[in-house]
């Protein structure tokens, strides 16, 4: 860093070194026909005009010894800061893969926010008079990796809470569903069969044979991870379950199944 500042105070003493030398040279090389003009590569040069040149050669080098130190200072200075940058950026990376926008919405959302903030910092180096604060950089990164950290952690302990919640809401839809299989079946062998007692047998049949063709979709979605859609349709796989089940026992009162 030492550096940098003394090779662009050198630049910069250079172009101040280019204006001193230039108005020195007007003075000694006044034209004897004109003094507001200078002797200058055998030409005869308005002085104005030969101070405007050198001020304009020394405005140029001065610019570009400003670049050029800028990018200096900047390269040594986004050293400093890189690495934390990254290992923010990969901690973040890794909560998604968590599925933390799923199991944890509200950690990962303020991790979002910390690294957002963190980038917006890093981008003021992006414009040429922008200047990046190697320390604010390092606070926002060490935050974003911080937060990003707690939301893959929170998303971990969601996951495994969602999928216990699974699969009790999918032992618990199979033995809702088993339980009115059973007691269908004790309504098909009932011995009093009323007229229209077959239609409505066929229709509380179909609606088993749906449930039951849906159990094997819930042990692969469980399989596959997503929890959240395996409780959901679990859930209503036992309410319909239910559904039938009083469906069932109310027929077999009506019909006073023995």
């Amino acid at each position: 860093m030492t550096f940098c500042y003394i090779l662009a105070i050198l630049f910069l003493a250079v172009a101040v070194l280019i204006i001193l030398l230039a108005y020195n040279y007007s003075r000694k090389n006044r034209s004897a026909d004109d003094n507001m003009k200078v002797k200058f590569l055998g030409m005869d040069i308005d002085a104005r005009g030969f101070m405007g040149l050198a001020l304009a050669a020394a405005l140029g080098f001065g610019f570009l010894s400003f670049s050029f130190g800028k990018g200096c200072v900047e390269a040594q200075a986004r050293n400093q800061w890189q690495g934390e940058v990254e290992e923010a950026k990969r901690a973040f990376d890794d909560a998604l893969a968590a599925r933390a926008e799923i199991y944890a919405p509200e950690p990962i959302a303020k991790a979002r926010t910390d690294r957002d903030a963190m980038q917006k910092e890093v981008a003021k180096g992006d414009t040429f008079f922008g200047s990046v604060s190697a320390t604010r950089v390092q606070e926002l990164a060490d935050e974003a990796r911080r937060t990003a950290d707690a939301a893959r952690e929170a998303a971990l302990v969601g996951k495994e809470r969602a999928k216990q919640d699974a699969a009790v809401a999918i032992e618990s839809a199979k033995t809702m569903v088993h339980g009115a299989t059973e007691l269908l079946a004790e309504l098909e062998g009932c011995k009093r069969k009323p007229k229209g007692f077959a239609r409505d047998l066929t229709l509380l049949k179909s609606t088993m044979d749906g449930l039951l063709a849906e159990l094997p979709n819930l042990d692969a979605a469980f399989g596959a991870e997503d929890y959240g859609s395996v409780k959901s349709r679990a859930d209503s796989i036992k309410q319909t379950a239910s559904d039938l089940l009083g469906d069932v026992q109310a027929a077999m009162i009506k019909i006073k199944c023995e």
